[in-house]
Parts: structure tokens; sequence; C-alpha cells
């Protein structure tokens, strides 16, 4: 008698309490956490900032009583104020249209998916291996470029014989022969660098015969005039002159570099940003796609910026630095 009244108890404890998987919900993860309090921050930033704004100019206060307004902020505040609150529209537009994760995911899916292959080291190495292909054939083609660009400009015949196969060698889509670099180089990165080279290889080239070809006429008087060499004339008026050119194609070719080592590894590849896209594409995962777009799109705007300093410290003296 006892063991069937300790029987019945449990039975009525089972049937009238679900399983502890079943009662209890499962518990956001520290990440989501975060990632939800920041966001409900910029919410209340972006809230509070606009409130400021249609209150000031509601009102016309001028600048000298109370000059914190959207328009008085600095650039590059105004910026990400806008970014964080077309975020915060997004995610809520997802969020109230019931938007599948297959279809559109939310940023802050994306944050989530970017913070967890950052710390885990997956996006890091890819992104090492990525930049090593974009560095290395940036550097072979850009190179290369310049010193054919010289030698064009310094020799006429070269230009009428070479800058034709040039022009057909870029017209070609950059797909279209990766396969026959993935045949003759392999998997390797080898590949992708020469991907990258024949990319940025165009842009240096046009930009240096352009800088070249565009010195003042009179600067060149002078140097014959004083029975100066040709390669006085290159190295202290045509060079000088290309050197803005030369970093405004340089300028061009970086962000072309990383699109060719994106290709390059769509194609085929070990490792890498693309390789990683792919996985994710056809997993249906597009928080960690997008995760990655928004990764190598940073990388290339710090490559970018990089450049843009070493242009504006090299060219100080020139007015055709790109700002």
């Amino acid at each position: 008698m006892p063991n069937d009244h300790r029987m019945s108890r449990m039975e009525a404890t089972t049937t009238t309490n679900p399983s502890a998987a079943e009662a209890e919900p499962v518990a956001p993860s520290r990440t989501r956490l975060a990632l939800r309090r920041t966001a409900e921050r910029l919410l209340s930033f972006a809230v509070l900032m606009l409130l400021l704004e249609a209150g000031i100019r509601y009102f016309d206060v001028q600048p000298y009583v109370f000059p914190v307004s959207y328009t008085h902020l600095d650039v590059y505040k105004r910026q990400l104020l806008s970014f964080a609150v077309l975020m915060l529209l997004l995610e809520a537009g997802i969020r109230y249209f019931d938007v599948q994760p297959y279809v559109f995911p939310a940023p802050s899916a994306i944050a989530t998916a970017l913070w967890n292959g950052v710390t885990g080291g997956t996006y890091l190495h890819a992104l090492a291996v990525t930049l090593g292909e974009v560095l290395g054939g940036f550097a072979i083609g850009s190179l290369c470029g310049i010193l054919l660009g010289i030698a064009m400009v310094q020799v006429p015949v070269l230009d009428r014989l070479v800058y034709p196969y040039v022009v057909a060698l870029q017209t070609v889509p950059k797909v279209a022969i990766a396969p026959l670099m993935i045949v003759w180089f392999g998997f390797g990165i080898e590949s992708k660098i020469f991907i990258v080279a024949l990319t940025c290889l165009f842009p240096s080239l046009v930009n240096t015969i352009a800088g070249l070809r565009a010195v003042d006429s009179d600067r060149v008087a002078l140097i014959r005039a004083m029975c100066g060499s040709r390669t006085q004339l290159l190295r202290y008026v045509q060079l000088p002159n290309a050197l803005p050119y030369i970093m405004a194609g340089l300028n061009t070719g970086i962000v072309l570099a990383v699109i060719g080592a994106i290709v390059g590894e769509f194609v085929g590849a070990k490792s890498g940003i693309g390789v990683l896209i792919l996985q994710a594409n056809f997993g249906l995962d597009l928080a960690s796609v997008f995760a990655l777009l928004v990764l190598i799109a940073i990388a290339g705007v710090v490559l970018s910026f990089i450049l843009r300093q070493a242009e504006q410290r090299l060219c100080f003296w020139s007015g055709k630095a790109t700002k």
C-alpha cells in the first residue's frame, strides 16, 4: 500500500508538472542579450537625438544658445548616427513583418554571426588568407603596371605593340580566366595572387601613362635647355608629376584586388572568405553570408583609407590628392 500511494503521487506530479525542458524556456545567450541591450541603448539615443533635433528646429533655437543639433555634429558622428537609425529601422521592419532568416536576416542576427565568427577565430583565419592574396597580388600587379607604363611612355613603339594586348586582357572577365588559373597554379594561394595581379595591372598602367604624359611642356623644355638626359627628365619632372595619378590608380586597384581575390576563391580555394561565403550560402545561413560581406567590406575600407593617408603624405604638394 505505501508503494501504491507513492506511485500515485509520482504520477500526479508527472501529469501536473511538465518536464523541465518544456516548462523552462531556453535562456538566450549572453551575446544576444548584450546585442539586444546595445540595440535598445542605440534606439533610445537615436530617438533622443531626433527629438532634440526636432525641438531645436521647431523653437528656432540659435546655435549660440544651444548648439547641440544634428546639423552641428561632426561628419563621422552624423554617419554613425544615421547608420544606427537605419539599422534599428531595418531591425524593427524585419521583426514587424516577420521576415524569415533565410530571406533576409535581421541586423542583430548578422551582428551575432559576425561576433561568433570573429571570437571563434574562423573568420580571422579566413580573412588573413584573403588579405594575403589581396596584398600579394596587389603588390605584383601594381608594380608591373607602373614599370610597364614607364616603359611604354619612354618607348613609343612598345606602347603601340603592347597596349592593345593589355586592353584585350582587361576586357576578358576574370571569372572566365579564373578556372585556367586554378588548372595552371592549383587551389593554393598562387592562383588567387595571379588573378589579383591581373586585376590590379590595368589601373596602375593607365594612371601611370596619364601622369607621365600630363607634364607641363615648359618644364620639359627647361630640362632639355639645361642639357638634361631622359633619365633626369623622368626622375625630376615626369615621376613627381605622375605620383598623384599613380596613387589614384593604386587606390582603385586595392578595391579591385579584394574583388579579384573573392572571385578566385569562389572558383576554387582551400580557405578564405570566399570559401566561407559559399559554405554559408549552400547552408542557407544568410546571416553568416552578410557577416562575411561586412567583414570583407570593412577590410576593403581600411585598405583604401591607408592608401589615401599615404597619398596625402606623399602628394601633399599637389591639389590632386584624393580626399
